[in-house]
């Protein structure tokens, strides 16, 4: 079953850019941390495989924290 502004969501188009990058489909770090500090609406979960993403209506990041970095080294 798709779910809205997962990683197995139909896409509709190329990526939404980040205000500074301001490159459709690329989001930095950064930019990420900063969406999910200052705008409550954005939802961060994790896939069947632990991956990090969140989401925000119809935009999706995918991005590796602290503890994917932390699983894939190690691993």
């Amino acid at each position: 079953m798709l779910k809205q502004g997962g990683p197995d969501s139909v896409s509709s188009g190329d990526g939404f850019a980040g205000p500074f990058t301001e490159e459709d489909g690329y989001v930095a770090y950064f930019e990420i941390c900063k969406f999910l500090k200052e705008d409550p609406k954005w939802t961060v979960s994790k896939d069947s495989d632990g991956n990090t993403y969140a989401f925000n209506g119809p935009k999706w990041v995918g991005y590796d924290d602290v503890g994917n970095v932390r699983r894939k080294v190690i691993a």
